[in-house]
């Protein structure tokens, strides 16, 4: 029943006891981050399905752990999870 944020096109279905809306990102993550300014939002008790380019593989993050990844490979997380962009290489 907790809610989960889900990449731009990340979502497949659900059944009927999912919420399922939209959550804007802050100016930083919806230019940066490659997924725009709007990714899913859903909550509430049932069955979700994503969908990915490749395999899907579950981080579970210890409280206070810190984990780089590339947002292309980003699937979904917990919505209370703190996440930032940051630039990944030298130029703009």
């Amino acid at each position: 029943s907790e809610p989960w944020t889900i990449q731009s096109g990340g979502y497949m279905a659900s059944s009927p006891g999912v919420n399922v809306g939209l959550r804007c990102q802050n100016l930083k993550q919806g230019m940066f981050s490659g997924e725009g300014f709007f990714v899913t939002k859903v909550s509430g008790r049932g069955s979700l399905f994503l969908c990915s380019f490749g395999s899907i593989h579950t981080l579970e993050l210890r409280p206070g752990e810190e984990m780089t990844i590339d947002n292309g490979h980003l699937v979904a997380w917990p919505a209370s999870m703190r996440y930032e962009v940051h630039k990944a290489a030298k130029g703009w």
